[in-house]
């Protein structure tokens, strides 16, 4: 392979599946495998992801697969540009293009913004406030918590469902303390269990605290309002 060429693989618990992104300088195709056929390995599906330059790294490309097992996705940047049904090997989108969204149906999209528990409705994590008692006054952008913006920065790179975050200086009910506050805005606004728990042990290597970090996941309307209080430390391009 030269340079300008990219792979990237996952496998399917049961080993029977995989899919493979695969770019070869001139274009990019989303395969999905059989890999214990009897005549080895076989294309079960294949998606046209692009044609000519692409501008994104290896770093950028994920593959997953859902909670089920019954879809895999493709993800540029953190955003699903692929999907195969592993059951029906029913495919959808593909045709990535900057500044474009990708066409997946809803019902698709879906599988991989399941949790093993019930969702959570966007608000503060801790004690489920609701957002009209939560008030900003601009970022919260102390020396000391500098180290704790750059252990952020580096976890949530890892998660492609992370698009920006925040940490405005906030004020929450009738008290008059104030306080700083995580903020995150996931692709569907919703937040993961996984990564709140990771959230929780940064702050506590941090801070020596044993109680949880003050964590809002945002929906667009909600991050709308946090942005006119400060902008984010951490956004996805």
């Amino acid at each position: 392979m030269t340079d300008d060429n990219m792979f990237e693989s996952c496998a399917r618990s049961a080993d029977d599946l995989a899919a493979v992104f695969e770019y070869d300088g001139d274009s990019g195709h989303f395969y999905l495998y059989m890999t214990q056929d009897a005549q080895g390995q076989k294309i079960a599906g294949s998606i046209r992801v692009l044609t000519g330059m692409r501008d994104f790294e290896q770093e950028d490309v994920a593959i997953r697969w859902d909670e089920n097992e019954s879809h895999v996705g493709l993800f540029i940047r953190g955003k699903l540009w692929a999907v195969f049904d592993a059951n029906t090997r029913a495919k959808y989108g593909g045709n990535y293009q900057v500044g474009m969204q990708p066409q997946i149906p809803a019902e698709a999209a879906d599988c991989f913004t399941k949790e093993k528990r019930p969702e959570p409705q966007p608000g503060w994590q801790r004690n489920q406030k609701s957002f009209a008692e939560v008030s900003f006054f601009g970022e919260h952008d102390h020396p000391r918590e500098y180290e704790l913006k750059a252990e952020l920065t580096k976890l949530l790179d890892k998660h492609w469902e992370v698009r920006a975050a925040y940490l405005p200086d906030v004020r929450v009910g009738g008290f008059d303390q104030i306080k700083f506050m995580l903020c995150i805005k996931t692709l569907y606004g919703h937040e993961t269990s996984e990564l709140l728990e990771a959230v929780g042990k940064i702050y506590a290597s941090l801070y020596e605290k044993h109680e949880e970090m003050d964590t809002m996941f945002l929906d667009d309307k909600q991050e709308a309002a946090v942005l006119k209080a400060c902008k984010p430390f951490y956004e996805k391009p």
